[in-house]
């Protein structure tokens, strides 16, 4: 019975987030994390603590979001590893660009956000998403950018320009 209360946790959480109430949320998405980790299921606890943390950060809780983050990282990429389920892997890149634009708009962590913003494109390039490897190269060249390494952003900002020609995403080229 448990298994099946961590979607509903997850479905509630969604709802009160789009509602604007992000402390009910959590309620929910730390109950679904609770839930999945008594019942030894690392993806759906990794994809709650991602949910933990954007609730967090709407709270305004920037170092609790980034914990959140970080962890459901690590489960993510256990899952990953365990059972090669590739939404796992995906998930990860996603929740790695959450953490990679906290740390960067935040928590002012550059290096630490050049980190998790690589590995994001890494792992979206390694599952073939292209989209969102010219997203996250945006958030990368433009904090290289702000850091100081020209060259590094110019080269980024290059690479998201052929991405988006070659797959024909006007909108990002522009």
């Amino acid at each position: 019975v448990k298994h099946q209360n961590v979607p509903q946790h997850i479905h509630c959480g969604t709802l009160y987030l789009r509602l604007g109430d992000p402390q009910e949320a959590l309620v929910h998405f730390r109950s679904a994390a609770r839930l999945s980790r008594e019942i030894g299921h690392t993806r759906y606890e990794g994809q709650s603590l991602m949910s933990v943390g954007i609730s967090m950060e709407r709270l305004g809780d920037p170092a609790g979001a980034a914990e959140a983050y970080r962890r459901a990282v690590d489960l993510l990429e256990t899952a990953y590893q365990e059972f090669g389920i590739e939404e796992a892997l995906r998930t990860k890149a996603d929740v790695l660009t959450l953490l990679g634009r906290l740390l960067h708009h935040s928590l002012d962590r550059p290096e630490e956000a050049l980190q998790a913003y690589d590995t994001a494109a890494n792992v979206y390039r390694e599952v073939g998403d292209t989209s969102h490897v010219g997203e996250v190269l945006l958030s990368l060249s433009g904090l290289r950018w702000r850091t100081g390494d020209l060259k590094g952003s110019a080269r980024g900002y290059e690479q998201t320009l052929a991405l988006s020609v070659e797959h024909g995403d006007v909108a990002q080229e522009a």
